[in-house]
């Protein structure tokens, strides 16, 4: 009986240590899960954080971008474009001193690390419904191989907010001066205003860059067939040198061997002086 009471008392004993083990791997499995949990809500947290201040940042960017355009030119008409809405951040209406529509310019704010070519075909998407005359991006960061403060890409124009204030000189200028001489142009015949209207116009522009780009593709392709042609030539005639320099050698040295036995090639032989 003591033997069976030693052996049910280690029985229990080992059953409760198995038991005390459980609970404890299991408080410990729940309070790592707790630290996992936290661990991902805190980095979840951070990146929330993070994006809310690149949001802020862009947003401040956008503000003081729009704050500039009102403070240089405070007789055109400088719109916020709504947040959610389809479109660029800002829209410059350039006024003439009699209150004329002189043209638009369009704004995009970019606050990124990094610069993407897709920026120029979001804003261009964008002018669809602004149709402002001129678009351009003002970015943090400007693209690869830039040189200068400014950049021309596809039609539109790219610089840094420090630089913005002086393009914007610029464009507005462009536009101005380009109204004026339209203006000028209005008291003659239909036809000339007609064709200036065109000359002048957006379209004209497109078309005769088109026209220009195809000459220059089938000039650079004639320079590039001429370079082959020469290397070519260069190449033929150095070939040609050598077999003639190889044939002269072939044949002095026979004709030295030989004398008179081998008759004479006229091509390969010196004009004797009388």
């Amino acid at each position: 009986m003591e033997e069976k009471l030693s052996e049910r008392l280690a029985e229990m004993k080992q059953t409760l240590k198995d038991k005390i083990q459980m609970e404890s791997f299991l408080k410990v499995k729940e309070k790592e899960d707790i630290i996992e949990s936290l661990k991902k809500k805190l980095q979840e947290a951070q990146q929330r954080a993070s994006q809310g201040s690149m949001q802020s940042q862009g947003e401040a960017q956008e503000l003081a971008l729009e704050e500039m355009l009102k403070e240089i030119h405070p007789t055109d008409l400088i719109e916020e474009i709504k947040k959610g809405a389809n479109g660029a951040d800002c829209l410059q209406t350039v006024r003439t001193q009699t209150g004329l529509i002189a043209g638009k310019i369009l704004y995009e704010s970019k606050n990124t690390k990094n610069w993407s070519d897709s920026f120029i075909k979001k804003l261009k998407q964008d002018n669809l419904k602004s149709k402002a005359d001129i678009m351009v991006i003002v970015t943090k960061t400007m693209p690869k191989n830039t040189k200068g403060k400014y950049a021309l890409i596809d039609g539109v124009w790219i610089t840094s907010l420090l630089n913005v204030r002086d393009m914007s000189l610029m464009l507005r200028y462009g536009l101005l001066k380009t109204h004026s001489v339209i203006a000028t142009q209005s008291g003659k015949g239909d036809k000339m205003s007609l064709l200036y209207d065109y000359l002048t116009s957006s379209e004209f522009k497109n078309t005769f860059e088109s026209i220009l780009e195809g000459f220059k593709s089938l000039q650079d392709s004639h320079h590039d067939e001429q370079r082959k042609m020469q290397l070519l030539w260069k190449r033929r005639s150095k070939h040609l040198e050598q077999v003639l320099a190889s044939t002269i050698d072939f044949y002095g040295n026979i004709k030295g061997i030989s004398g008179s036995s081998i008759p004479d090639i006229k091509m390969l032989e010196f004009n004797q002086a009388g």
